[in-house]
């Protein structure tokens, strides 16, 4: 049987709608695009999809894709490994390098929550955005390992992935 999703990647996608709820509220004069992918667990087949269909002028336009996958987990990880928030770049990318760390690096500090802690991995859904030109990072509540190695929840892809597993209170740090 599949899992519920509600960690993976119900969060994400909650995170996403709510700041699409808020951000409606106001005028802009830049474009916003939010979107969900489906089939990253395949070979981010839909990320990669719609990446690769963007035109030149809209990649040229684009500031950068965050991406936000597991970012609600209440998983506190273990004493070796406790779980942190982690933005994650396919080429482990610094704040000087990627608009999109340099942006949410400003916004974890001003929000008080301290520096942004920083990592790389691809395999997931910023990797299709990154691969056509768009800088761009993943935000995840996980235990990074160092080089690509990365330690996910228990319930990770199980069917005990259930909203009991879910932190509100992650879920608004992660926004």
């Amino acid at each position: 049987l599949g899992s519920p999703g509600a960690s993976d990647n119900g969060s994400g996608v909650s995170i996403m709608l709510e700041l699409a709820r808020i951000l409606g509220q106001y005028a802009f004069d830049t474009e916003i695009r939010i979107g969900a992918w489906g089939a990253e667990e395949v070979g981010i087949v839909g990320s990669r999809v719609h990446a690769e269909s963007l035109t030149a002028e809209e990649i040229e336009r684009t500031i950068g894709a965050w991406n936000m996958d597991m970012a609600g987990t209440a998983h506190e990880g273990t004493p070796d490994q406790p779980f942190g928030f982690w933005a994650l770049t396919v080429d482990g990318d610094t704040a000087a390098d990627n608009a999109v760390l340099d942006h949410a690096s400003t916004i974890s500090e001003l929000a008080g929550n301290g520096e942004l802690q920083i990592g790389q991995v691809g395999r997931s859904d910023h990797q299709s955005f990154r691969d056509v030109g768009i800088e761009a990072a993943v935000f995840s509540w996980m235990y990074w390992a160092g080089g690509t190695s990365i330690v996910l929840e228990p319930a990770y892809h199980t069917t005990i992935d259930t909203l009991d597993l879910v932190s509100q209170e992650r879920m608004g740090l992660s926004a």
